[in-house]
């Protein structure tokens, strides 16, 4: 029996074969086609002389349609409405196809968790998505309360995925109740501006004048990479100079403040905070920013992108027979049905 975790993150695809005693990962680029990279893990798996057939079943993440609470989902034409712009789902549907594979969607963000607060803009016409990885978020609150002895689902907790994306936002009870990141808002991250002063965003946009080229920008040109002139994500541990310096100083600067700020959101009553992903392997920057935020709370450790970890526990929820809930998707209803 062979299971399959596929996490799409930022611009690379994450995929992770467990069977028996082997585990293995892989990244491929998200710049490709679904069939393509479908093609690609196929071929991967084939060099192992792991047969699509001998799959139990595979496991992403992803988004849910508005008035549907999180949990694990069989994938469904729910999920792939343009709308919730759902990757993993996307690629889920074609293993599912192609492969007569079992899919589900691992604690997909739920905008029925978010505090209704925090979905409001200032502007009537734009709201709030809530959209952070909250199957990570949730993954790791299970294990900080575990370790901590802290009972189940009663924890509440700042949790910051600092990655290619940036993630932040709070859990509190096991729901997701205000997020954010760095595609849309927050601090910036390693391609993504996140916020932007809005007469300069106005410029770029006049400048460009064209929506795919402003996006292009702000969501692929900007952050780290657009500073450094940085080719790899590795090249951030190697980097120095004064110019990187500051540019370091400036993101734990603006990531102490969006921790600060979700800490209001628990009225000060965080449990802890909780810094994950792979900018928590670089040493000066984690030092910097735990003397930043430490006087909010008790500050737990998880380095590393924590997405296929995240999807691996999902797995073992799968397997102990959680209850797996359905999305229908009703030709007219546009939301979905839960």
């Amino acid at each position: 029996m062979a299971v399959l975790a596929i996490y799409p993150h930022a611009s690379t695809l994450h995929v992770q074969v467990s069977a028996h005693q082997l585990s293995e990962t892989t990244t491929f680029p998200l710049r490709l086609s679904d069939q393509d990279l479908v093609d690609l893990i196929q071929n991967w798996l084939g060099h192992m002389k792991i047969a699509t057939s001998s799959l139990k079943f595979a496991v992403t993440n992803g988004h849910l349609p508005p008035g549907c609470p999180s949990g694990l989902y069989a994938l469904s034409r729910g999920f792939l409405q343009p709308h919730l712009n759902n990757r993993g789902p996307r690629i889920g549907q074609l293993v599912k196809e192609m492969w007569k594979t079992p899919v589900y969607i691992i604690d997909p963000s739920s905008l029925l968790e978010c505090d209704p607060l925090a979905r409001v803009t200032g502007t009537p016409e734009i709201n709030r998505g809530c959209r952070c990885d909250s199957f990570i978020f949730k993954h790791l609150v299970r294990l900080e309360e575990e370790d901590r002895g802290i009972p189940r689902a009663s924890g509440n907790f700042i949790v910051a995925h600092l990655d290619e994306e940036i993630h932040i936002g709070v859990i509190s009870q096991d729901q997701m109740i205000d997020g954010g990141i760095s595609v849309e808002e927050g601090p910036f991250a390693w391609q993504q501006a996140g916020a932007l002063p809005f007469d300069g965003l106005l410029d770029l946009c006049l400048e460009a004048q064209d929506r795919k080229a402003t996006l292009r920008r702000v969501g692929e040109e900007s952050g780290l990479q657009g500073y450094l002139g940085l080719k790899q994500f590795q090249d951030l541990y190697t980097v120095s100079g004064e110019h990187a310096t500051l540019v370091f100083q400036a993101l734990i600067h603006q990531v102490s403040k969006e921790i600060g700020a979700y800490a209001t959101v628990l009225k000060g009553q965080a449990q802890g905070i909780l810094l994950a992903g792979e900018l928590v392997k670089h040493e000066s920057f984690v030092s910097d920013l735990i003397a930043n935020i430490k006087f909010l709370g008790t500050v737990s450790l998880y380095p590393g992108n924590q997405g296929l970890s995240a999807l691996k526990q999902g797995i073992q929820r799968v397997l102990s027979n959680e209850p797996i809930i359905d999305l229908k998707l009703e030709e007219s209803d546009a939301y979905g049905v839960c």
